[in-house]
């Protein structure tokens, strides 16, 4: 049969059907363009465009679903069935939050689409919370095909220690995919700027160096490392997946897959160990520490180049103050709000001389809105709840510390 002829046909029957078949057939690829030129011609109403993201996906074209995933959510803001494909797009793209959040969206509008309930369970499992997953799947009817062996998996995720490697995986991988803007944004913190300025203290004049990037995430000042110590650079994450987000970073390092608690590489192997928003996450910093100054030469530099105190936020008025739910969230992932105030005991104590400092912390007028509503999406994902509405801060103070460790000789 000609290509004309199939088309033609394709266009007298169910175009969702053809899809479908398409789809099962291994054809995918096929059934996506099938499905664009459809929607081009102006005869794709809702159900086309979800078919044709799934599509999409099926043909591995991920970063495409999610696009049109997305755009069919904003035509449709108060369909459920939108707001569930846009949650399925992006918990195939292991944007864990987001999904989780649009998975709720979908249930605020139709509280009975056991499919988005079910995948909100799956959500909350793959980010390590057993509890909320338990509670979702808690609501489902017990013969809904594949529920037994979620709860069982939900249930042994619940009896494993909470700060196992596994959900510390698990916890960065939900914020990986957006860790740059968050980092650029909400935090108002220039991790490349500030490198430079501390870089002025660590290795002035100082080429060859060997540098491990610990905690590096999607490599956010990886190539500044590279292009200044002009040596060898490592890239450290507890997982792989942040690392293969933006490969180009690491063009001149290399990347390495491993717990921070046991770093595998010989003794005095490093001359300067960077960090950045990593020490808020760990479960024992001072084991980490440890290990950092195994790695390190005698003489040389760890550089921890924001770490965060919630405790010191300041923020006005009352009716718009997130700060204590914010540090209760981040406890109940097991992160330590107030870390910064703890890791000069703890530096010490490993035999490092310590400088710190605090980064510009207030937050401009023109930022306040923004901040605070990330903040507020933050806590919904946390929470597993909606945040009431209430006025944005007029006044935002948020300390971010640097410490420039130094091992004796």
């Amino acid at each position: 049969m000609s290509s004309t002829t199939e088309n033609a046909r394709w266009h007298d029957g169910d175009p969702l059907e053809e899809a479908e078949r398409l789809i099962a057939e291994g054809r995918a690829g096929e059934a996506a363009e099938f499905l664009r030129l459809r929607i081009a011609e102006g005869r794709g109403a809702l159900l086309a465009r979800l078919a044709y993201a799934s599509a999409l996906d099926a043909a591995g074209d991920k970063t495409g679903a999610l696009a049109v995933a997305r755009e069919t959510a904003m035509l449709h803001p108060g369909i459920a069935a939108a707001a569930l494909g846009l949650g399925k797009a992006l918990l195939t793209a292991e944007q864990l939050p987001t999904a989780i959040a649009e998975f709720q969206r979908a249930l605020r509008l139709d509280p009975e689409l056991d499919e988005a309930r079910l995948l909100l369970g799956c959500a909350w499992q793959a980010a390590g919370e057993a509890d909320k997953a338990l509670k979702a799947f808690a609501a489902l009817r017990p013969e809904t095909p594949g529920l037994a062996g979620k709860i069982a998996q939900a249930e042994a995720m619940r009896a494993r220690p909470r700060s196992d490697a596994g959900y510390v995986r698990h916890l960065f991988d939900q914020f990986s995919a957006d860790y740059d803007a968050r980092m650029l944004s909400q935090l108002s913190y220039r991790a490349p700027q500030i490198l430079r300025a501390l870089a002025d203290l660590t290795m002035p004049g100082r080429d060859g160096l060997a540098m491990l990037d610990l905690g590096c995430g999607t490599g956010a000042v990886i190539e500044e490392l590279a292009r200044r110590c002009k040596g060898q650079v490592v890239g450290l994450d507890i997982e792989a997946a942040p690392l293969k987000l933006h490969p180009e970073r690491f063009a001149s390092a290399h990347r390495v897959v491993a717990s921070g608690g046991t770093l595998p590489f010989p003794d005095a192997s490093f001359d300067l160990v960077f960090s950045q928003m990593l020490f808020l996450w760990v479960p024992d910093p001072a084991a980490l520490v440890r290990e950092v100054a195994r790695v390190l030469q005698p003489g040389c530099e760890l550089v921890a180049a924001a770490e965060p105190d919630f405790g010191g936020r300041i923020e006005y008025p009352e009716a718009s103050r997130l700060g204590p739910r914010m540090s209760a969230s981040l406890r109940a992932l097991g992160a330590d709000p107030e870390i910064a105030r703890k890791l000069p005991e703890v530096f010490s104590h490993a035999g490092f001389h310590v400088d710190m400092g605090v980064h510009p912390s207030l937050f401009q007028p023109d930022e306040l809105s923004a901040a605070w509503e990330e903040e507020r999406k933050f806590l919904a994902s946390v929470e597993d709840r909606a945040v009431e509405k209430c006025p944005a801060a007029t006044f935002l103070f948020m300390p971010y510390f640097w410490f420039l460790a130094r091992k004796q000789q």
